[in-house]
């Protein structure tokens, strides 16, 4: 958005006859030097609405029109909280949209923020580049999970994170079968969709085996979770204690997007 310059009307006022070319030089540099000037396209305008409904004021001899392919930049006084809107003076209100027409979601623009949006010719794009929240869920098992038939898979560690976004997801078991050796089938899933998958060995009744699993997945169907089936015998289990800290069995999860 260029800042506001004044350019003298000199020549407009001169009479007739041969006038100094200095007159000319004067006009010609008042017009250079903010064309030159970095800061004349650098600026911004100070919010002065509220959150979710900013708001501009475009001084004289500044002129704005709202005709597609108008840049703005603006100080934002509050954060957004949803879906906002731009106005521009006493111009329509037009809305502020992602790139992709999609509405905004809340804390896409922080307070104290310096906002750039274009117009389309229908409402403003965010050019912002997005912020991500990296707020992680996690959950730990709080006791052992039998493991008591060799047909079916038992839930251990799950996070109830929602249908929405794409979620980075990690997390690990530890399994044990009093009886003796055994194989175990260990997946991270949504009930749905395996994201990873894992075959650990037992060699002995005393001997407890970690299975650690990732993975990404988008719109995740239902809770994510590791679950496990005990392929050789009904007396293994998903154990949430051994080491004393009671993370033995745990799941993470991170929206990324």
């Amino acid at each position: 958005m260029a800042a506001s310059f004044s350019l003298p009307t000199v020549l407009a006022n001169l009479t007739a006859g041969n006038q100094p070319l200095s007159l000319i030089d004067g006009n010609l540099t008042t017009l250079r030097d903010p064309l030159l000037s970095l800061n004349t396209y650098s600026n911004y305008y100070t919010d002065v609405g509220a959150a979710n409904a900013y708001a501009i004021t475009v001084s004289a001899p500044q002129v704005v029109a709202q005709s597609a392919g108008l840049p703005v930049q603006f100080l934002a006084t509050n954060a957004n909280t949803g879906a906002s809107t731009l106005q521009i003076n006493a111009l329509a209100v037009k809305n502020i949209k992602n790139i992709n027409g999609s509405a905004l979601t809340a804390g896409q623009i922080p307070a104290a923020g310096i906002v750039q949006v274009m117009y389309d010719g229908t409402q403003y794009l965010l050019l912002n580049p997005a912020i991500p929240t990296l707020t992680p869920l996690s959950n730990s098992l709080t006791g052992d999970v039998a493991l008591n038939n060799t047909g079916t898979y038992f839930d251990g560690p799950s996070i109830a994170q929602g249908s929405a976004g794409t979620w980075f997801v990690s997390g690990s078991v530890l399994c044990a079968d009093t009886a003796g050796p055994s194989i175990m089938v260990v997946k991270l899933w949504d009930g749905t969709t395996i994201i990873d998958s894992r075959v650990i060995t037992n060699v002995s009744a005393a001997n407890s085996k970690a299975a650690s699993l990732s993975g990404f997945i988008a719109s995740p169907a239902g809770n994510l979770k590791i679950s496990v089936r005990d392929a050789t015998t009904t007396t293994g289990k998903i154990v949430f204690n051994e080491s004393g800290n009671s993370k033995d069995g745990t799941i993470t999860a991170i929206r990324i997007a």
